[in-house]
């Protein structure tokens, strides 16, 4: 609630809400935080009457509520606030007689902190403290359930370095999750499920090429860490790794995840938890003009190298017809043997090419689509060269509704026949338990459907056929 007018009606809907929901219209108001950071408290308790914290981590950078990017300590809090936010900690765990591992989570603003809950469990991001403290939090949890006392006092715990901790998803750049098969997957060295040494990486997961992601667990295909001396040479160190992170097959945020690691507001210290609602769009423009600028070469060597008849030359020009995000690239290859190429667009200069290429990866997914990806850049693209000409310059626009992902159809709102104005839904899809809308792109009449209710489409499938708006359709 931003202004008081707003007030009763929102104490009588939250009430209404509570009642129906619990039997109960009680309410709790709290102050509203608009610029705050995600700061937790990882202590720990045993049977004896111990109680510890291991210090805090920063986790301010999150989309959909769900945190992405995880660092120890935070860039805000001093030694003083660690103190008196670790002592509220550890006091809250006390009064209820808690024992084990536990998290306590706090919005910071300024030098003020609010508690939000306890997470009674170790936490994803558990790793940062364990790189930070030189403990092993799994084998304290389980000899303090077994009933032996804590390790350490308070006053043994050391916290050295900075730790960061990010989570690969599956996911593309707009958040939406993906399913699909792992085609190829390789890492930089790296310890998995324990503390690696300064300065090294941390990657647990349970990749390989052939996993399946299917849509009934989280998105999360693993958690890459480092530790290093400071905060920047960490920062540094995990783009690198993730840059030399490869897994095709499906998306991940792993170009995204670098970006908002290398933007200077991340940076610098200054992210908070509207960080993402910020700068997303900035982030996600700027990742788009790195995979346009990699396109034409990328685009066109994935797709010649599974499909070179020879290494011979040839004396025409092949035309090829290439769509990336919705748009249609026309461009023209000329095959001048031995694996080189030649690839015309116009207004453009011509294009050298060597295959295979140095430095990008590619495979197939399907028959024709592909995913590449070269250094800190992934992307995808269809080779739309054997569709009409007016269809395949259309598909990103009003004639045709395509999969974003693969999911499953939950709904279908509208009929065949029916007009449509810009945004109304058209069909929805469920992928990793969370609904996703499916919109007209504009005014038009809805021509055909051609999925029902209950099935499996997957990225780039087309769910229906859009004809022109009728006249007096809804605009």
């Amino acid at each position: 609630v931003t202004d008081l007018a707003q007030l009763p009606a929102a104490l009588a809907g939250a009430r209404s809400e509570a009642l129906g929901g619990f039997g109960c219209g009680d309410l709790l108001i709290e102050r509203a935080l608009m610029q705050p950071r995600h700061v937790e408290v990882q202590i720990f308790s045993d049977a004896h009457g111990g109680c510890i914290h291991l210090g805090e981590r920063d986790c301010s950078v999150q989309r959909r509520h769900q945190k992405i990017i995880e660092e120890s300590p935070s860039p805000a809090v001093d030694a003083a606030l660690r103190e008196r936010m670790g002592a509220c900690a550890v006091a809250l765990a006390q009064a209820a007689g808690y024992v084990g591992a536990g998290t306590v989570e706090f919005l910071l603003d300024g030098a003020e902190f609010f508690l939000m809950e306890m997470n009674t469990r170790l936490q994803v991001e558990h790793p940062v403290t364990e790189a930070l403290t030189g403990l092993d939090l799994v084998e304290w949890q389980i000899r303090v359930a077994r009933g032996e006392p804590l390790p350490l006092t308070q006053d043994q715990v050391h916290l050295q370095g900075h730790a960061i901790e990010v989570r690969l998803c599956a996911e593309d750049a707009h958040f939406r999750p993906h399913t699909g098969r792992v085609l190829q997957f390789s890492a930089p060295p790296a310890t998995a499920f324990e503390r690696s040494a300064m300065g090294a990486l941390r990657f647990d997961h349970a990749l390989e090429e052939g996993a399946e992601v299917s849509p009934h667990y989280d998105a999360m295909l693993g958690k890459l860490i480092v530790h290093a001396p400071t905060r920047a040479e960490a920062v540094a160190a995990l783009v690198r790794a993730l840059q030399g992170t490869r897994v095709l097959g499906l998306p991940t945020n792993r170009a995204f995840l670098a970006a908002c690691l290398q933007h200077p507001v991340f940076a610098s210290g200054q992210a908070l938890v509207p960080f993402l609602a910020a700068h997303a769009a900035d982030l996600q423009e700027l990742l788009l003009k790195k995979e346009l600028k990699a396109l034409i070469q990328c685009a066109v060597g994935a797709i010649c190298s599974s499909k070179m008849s020879s290494d011979l030359p040839c004396a025409l020009a092949r035309p090829m017809r290439l769509r990336h995000e919705g748009q249609v690239h026309a461009v023209a290859v000329r095959e001048l043997g031995g694996g080189r190429l030649l690839v015309e667009q116009a207004g453009a200069e011509p294009v050298a090419l060597q295959l295979p290429q140095r430095g990008v990866h590619c495979v197939a997914v399907g028959s024709r689509r592909w995913h590449w990806q070269t250094g800190g850049v992934d992307g995808w693209v269809e080779d739309a060269s054997w569709e009409p000409a007016a269809r395949a310059g259309a598909a990103g626009g009003a004639a045709e509704l395509r999969a974003p992902f693969n999911g499953k159809v939950v709904a279908l709102p509208v009929a065949a026949g029916q007009a449509l104005a810009a945004g109304d839904t058209v069909v929805v899809i469920e992928s990793m338990k969370l609904e996703h809308s499916l919109a007209s792109p504009a005014a038009v009449t809805l021509a055909e459907l051609l999925v029902a209710p209950g099935q499996q489409v997957s990225p780039g499938q087309v769910l229906a056929r859009f004809a022109p708006a009728t006249q007096g359709a809804p605009a």
